[in-house]
């Protein structure tokens, strides 16, 4: 009658560079929805808390709950009635914070097509505080125009304001091209974790043929993880701080590809807002790499790119980064790099 998954997951991040940098996380997930055989009626529960806790005594606590109940009226029409709570806790060198947010909501789901969907949801604030609208909308847009040609829009009302994520990709028999943007709370040491790992279909593709792996997420069947993207290079200064901010990240790539060769130019441009305090800093950098299918097994991948990071007292740096990685499969589901 329902589909079940719970996970938990824990993760250390330790520096060299600092003291109080060091880090460890715990977090718990949990989704539950209706099977197959509920008829028109269908619902999911999701659940997600995350405690993270650095040497210095800085801290992040996050937790998410969500509830949905439908009916479908039509086979491409589904209406619904939502939950949802947010709570959090940031403590950290620039401040502490402790947004939270609770709401419920009112929506539609409208899917005509495989290449059309969309999803409306008018929410109210249960307990909105004196900055924050008491009704918002949300919602996102899938649109498949053309077979090679993909784009998702997705809009929201979080603790911080108005969210906006979009996503846009085209591909040729020679290319491929795509835009992204991005707007979601985070830390140093997320982003570190998460930089870019990819998942390829065995045996293993070209970069621009895989794709990246979402927070927490694993890989399906028949895939496996093949590393960091090699156009997908984030400078981080050495001190891994203990603050969160809201990143805001835009994203160009186009590929050129061939039978065994990919290059791969990436432009991303990332604004991060400090919750604590509302400090700005920026990173803009340019990366180009070049994938060889050295063997049906074996690739190899060069990359090249330069970061610029302005900081909010005018500091400025600037940073070269290049790699050079050669990964072997091994069996059914296993692999071995050197980089």
């Amino acid at each position: 009658l329902s589909d079940f998954e719970l996970r938990y997951t824990y993760d250390m991040v330790s520096s060299d560079s600092a003291a109080g940098d060091d880090s460890d996380s715990n977090a718990i997930a949990f989704d539950l929805e209706n099977g197959l055989a509920t008829g028109r009626t269908n619902w999911v529960v999701g659940y997600d808390a995350q405690q993270i806790r650095y040497d210095d005594g800085g801290k992040s606590d996050t937790e998410t709950a969500d509830v949905r109940f439908g009916y479908q009226l039509t086979r491409s029409l589904n209406t619904f009635i939502s939950g949802r709570h947010e709570n959090y806790e940031f403590v950290g060198t620039r401040g502490n914070a402790q947004p939270d947010d609770s709401s419920a909501g009112v929506g539609f789901s409208w899917a005509p097509t495989q290449d059309l969907s969309l999803t409306t949801i008018y929410n109210k604030r249960l307990d909105p505080r004196p900055d924050e609208d008491e009704t918002f909308v949300s919602g996102n847009v899938f649109w498949a125009p053309t077979a090679r040609t993909d784009i998702n829009i997705g809009y929201d009302n979080s603790f911080f304001g108005e969210t906006y994520n979009a996503k846009v990709s085209h591909r040729t028999r020679w290319t491929r091209w795509g835009l992204s943007y991005d707007e979601s709370a985070s830390d140093f040491r997320s982003l570190l974790l998460q930089q870019g790992f990819l998942a390829c279909t065995l045996p293993f593709s070209p970069a621009s043929q895989c794709r990246v792996l979402l927070p927490g997420e694993s890989p399906r069947a028949g895939e496996a993880i093949a590393g960091n993207n090699a156009g997908a290079i984030i400078g981080l200064r050495a001190n891994i701080s203990n603050d969160t901010f809201i990143n805001k990240t835009g994203r160009a790539t186009v590929s050129i590809v061939g039978a065994r060769n990919t290059v791969t130019l990436a432009v991303t441009d990332t604004k991060r807002i400090f919750v604590a305090d509302n400090d700005i800093e920026k990173d803009s950098s340019v990366d180009i790499s070049w994938d060889y299918q050295v063997a049906p097994f074996t690739s190899s991948r060069v990359t090249l790119g330069h970061t610029q990071e302005q900081f909010d007292d005018g500091q400025e740096d600037d940073f070269l980064n290049y790699a050079w990685r050669v990964t072997r499969q091994i069996g059914g589901s296993s692999i071995f790099y050197v980089e």
